[in-house]
């Protein structure tokens, strides 16, 4: 578990986080992401399993290009296969 601490110091080196490892309270600390969203992305990562892309956000309402073009950059996904 990352914890608030790790992904906020992450967040203020700009340090991308993994969407996969982070909690809802973890969620809340990236800009643009607030309440709802940040259910809807726990939400869609349990009926999933795991994000296999950050693209997959879009299948969150409220999520279109522009916004997950804003979202990028404070995620990774720690990827051990090539899909």
């Amino acid at each position: 578990v990352m914890g608030k601490m790790k992904a906020a110091q992450a967040l203020a080196l700009d340090l991308p986080l993994d969407i996969n490892k982070l909690n809802f309270d973890d969620l809340l600390l990236i800009p643009g992401i607030g309440e709802k969203a940040a259910a809807q992305i726990v939400e869609l990562r349990e009926k999933k399993g795991a994000l296999r892309k950050i693209e997959e956000l879009m299948d969150i309402e409220g999520i279109k290009e522009k916004r997950l073009t804003a979202l990028k950059k404070y995620f990774f996904i720690e990827s051990t296969r090539n899909d």
